[in-house]
């Protein structure tokens, strides 16, 4: 029979005999003949490529059997599959009884267990040596560009772009709205520039510790961007880089408490293999939806994601990634174009938020009056962006401040942090005297502090007066 693969793009080579080719001078009564062929092998080209051929097998060991009948693997052959089943590790497919080929992704990383889910839709290319997985929306699984999390591209770096000693359960030291999780000391954390094509900047952790240990870093998603994924398929994307290349870790959890009342550091044993609830993780309203490991992944970057269905009593959805071993002291581990979105597949190509949406998306959770990349300190001798207003009482008076809006409303009402601006204290200055201010008060007596908006008061300085401007920097945190 005529295979629509093997034809040629060169019209005058379709000349084999009759009914597989159309010779000159052929003879008349071979014509119809020709042309069925062509339709039944269209037909066949259409039900391979138009409609999906379901799987058969095991998870590991997949068949399928295809309409074009090939009699053997050879470039270009394509056809479009559903999986009947989760995979397991290093999956192969043998199509129409030809042999087994392992199934790889386009970027030449092997499939490894779970990576693609019961019901998923794929296209599979033969490369001339195995079989490429080109995973696309799948019913009810669709995948859309909705990234739930936030600074995925690690641009926003509030507290600072390179930051030391820090602790566990720490935010900041992977930039905004990322959580640090170390086994038993501080680590070091910073941003960085362009690390390959298409990424703005990644994020990268440095265990700093002379004693090895395991390190890590998560994102909780608030219950107002992660209620309506109950029940939902999601998946959890991105790239990482190991500098030992050692084994890495991912996750997605749950939490089932409260919502937006979350125990933030999930890691219950640092030291335990068993991946579940009460023992790696904590075991209070805590649910392990998926967790996918990375085994010798190597020193470059590495695409990963992993994917699982929330349940219905999910209030907030977490991400993980850390290293399953202990790490020498400085190790480095990067994380670049992250993202959680609703299906069973990471989106074709990652898409960045504009710089101003994903700052504002930040500040929900994280704000200050310093610039962008400053990290908060006392005594920096810069005023610019403080809390500053005229004075309107002589010295030693109860100077009352203004109500100024977050530029975002907070999440809830923040923890203020406050700066002197010329002093290592946490008081207003005058800088025309100079003189510190003290008793100073968020909110004041009136309580005028909310999530929208930041009063001040203090008492003004000695040998102040009237007319002069006194200011102070905040950083106000509404962290999960």
């Amino acid at each position: 029979m005529s295979d629509v693969r093997l034809w040629s793009q060169t019209p005058a080579s379709n000349n084999s005999s009759p009914p597989d080719g159309w010779p000159e001078a052929q003879a008349p009564s071979t014509v119809n003949d020709c042309a069925r062929e062509m339709m039944a092998s269209l037909a066949e080209w259409m039900a391979d490529t138009q409609t999906a051929v379901a799987t058969g097998g095991t998870s590991t060991a997949y068949t399928a059997t295809i309409a074009q009948d090939p009699a053997s693997y050879a470039a270009p052959l394509g056809c479009y599959i559903k999986f009947h089943t989760t995979c397991g590790a290093a999956p192969t497919l043998n199509l129409n009884s030809l042999g087994a080929k392992s199934l790889y992704w386009p970027n030449g990383n092997a499939l490894v267990s779970g990576d693609v889910v019961t019901n998923q839709y794929a296209s599979i290319i033969y490369d001339g040596t195995n079989l490429i997985v080109y995973t696309s929306a799948g019913g009810a699984q669709a995948v859309t560009l909705d990234n739930r999390l936030i600074n995925g591209e690690f641009r926003i770096w509030g507290r600072g772009t390179s930051l030391s000693a820090q602790a566990d359960d720490t935010y900041g030291g992977m930039g905004d709205r990322w959580n640090i999780l170390t086994q038993t000391s501080t680590i070091a954390g910073a941003r960085q520039a362009a690390p390959f094509d298409g990424a703005l900047n990644s994020g990268q952790l440095t265990q700093s510790q002379a004693s090895a240990q395991r390190i890590g870093v998560e994102q909780i998603i608030e219950n107002t961007n992660c209620q309506d994924l109950r029940s939902q398929t999601v998946t959890f994307y991105g790239r990482f880089k190991t500098s030992s290349g050692g084994n890495i870790r991912v996750a997605i959890l749950e939490w089932t408490g409260t919502a937006d009342a979350v125990t933030s550091d999930f890691v219950n044993s640092w030291t335990s293999s068993t991946y579940t609830a009460g023992n790696f993780f904590t075991t209070t309203t805590t649910t392990v939806t998926a967790v996918k490991q990375y085994a010798s992944p190597g020193t470059g970057w590495v695409d990963f994601f992993i994917n699982g269905t929330i349940s219905s009593s999910a209030t907030n959805v977490v991400v993980m990634l850390w290293t399953e071993g202990t790490e020498a002291q400085n190790v480095t581990i990067a994380l670049a174009n992250c993202g959680l979105v609703p299906g069973s597949s990471p989106p074709p190509k990652h898409t960045a938020r504009s710089l101003e949406l994903e700052l504002a998306l930040c500040q929900r959770y994280y704000t200050k009056t310093f610039a962008l990349d400053t990290t908060p300190a006392t005594n920096t001798g810069s005023y610019a962006g403080a809390y500053a207003l005229c004075q309107t009482v002589g010295a030693a008076g109860g100077q009352r401040g203004f109500s100024q809006p977050y530029p975002v409303p907070m999440r809830a009402i923040p923890s203020v942090t406050t700066y002197n601006p010329g002093a290592s204290n946490a008081q207003a200055r005058n800088p025309e005297v100079p003189v510190d201010c003290s008793a100073l008060n968020i909110g004041g007596a009136s309580a005028l502090h909310s999530e929208r908006c930041i009063t001040i008061q203090w008492t003004t300085g000695a040998g102040s007066a009237a007319g002069q401007y006194n200011a102070v920097h905040y950083s106000a945190d509404a962290e999960l």
